[in-house]
């Protein structure tokens, strides 16, 4: 009887080796799929070439470019479009707008979809509802919508208590690597 109930044991032990071995690998693939960012989408362009002296990996658009990625709409002039890093580079009359309450203009912009990094140069104006950020640079990383109550904070410029924003400030990010904070009509 003994024997049998440290053979039942040993299975048992076995099998739960075995499942344990095999469930993380199925999670570990299932984290790397959620992960990945969706591609950058060319919405429409003019005219589209390329040239190897210049550059081997971006694609040359001419002409009313727009891209989208994740809700976000960018429209230039011309742009350098580079596939494989899944990022451009945006030339002339530059135009951000992620839904109906936030839109960035420039002259220059960068922006890396995997990262979901922007970087604005030139002419920078910022709108969000009815305030305006005029500046010459711009660099910002745009925060998850899920992650969003987490990481930003908005207060109002007539209502501020100073503390309130360096207590914010201070705090570490969560699930994330920084925190937003907005002062509005200061």
């Amino acid at each position: 009887m003994r024997r049998r109930i440290i053979g039942i044991c040993i299975c048992v032990y076995f099998g739960l080796c075995i499942a344990w071995s095999i469930n993380p690998q199925k999670y570990k693939q299932k984290e790397t799929n959620d992960t990945v960012r969706s591609r950058v989408h060319l919405l429409h362009v003019d005219s589209m070439f390329f040239d190897d002296r210049v550059s081997k990996t971006a694609q040359f658009l001419v002409g009313n470019v727009q891209f989208e990625h994740e809700g976000i709409y960018m429209y230039c002039d011309s742009a350098y479009f580079y596939q494989e890093s899944n990022s451009f580079k945006a030339f002339g009359r530059v135009k951000m707008v992620q839904g109906d309450t936030l839109s960035l203009n420039s002259d220059y912009a960068f922006y890396d979809g995997d990262n979901q990094m922007a970087e604005a140069r030139h002419n920078v104006v910022l709108r969000h509802r009815k305030t305006k950020l005029y500046t010459d640079s711009l660099v910002a990383k745009v925060v998850p919508p899920e992650l969003e109550s987490f990481n930003f904070d908005r207060f109002e410029g007539k209502s501020l208590d100073l503390r309130d924003v360096f207590d914010r400030a201070e705090m570490m990010p969560m699930m994330a690597e920084r925190r937003c904070i907005v002062v509005e009509n200061a």
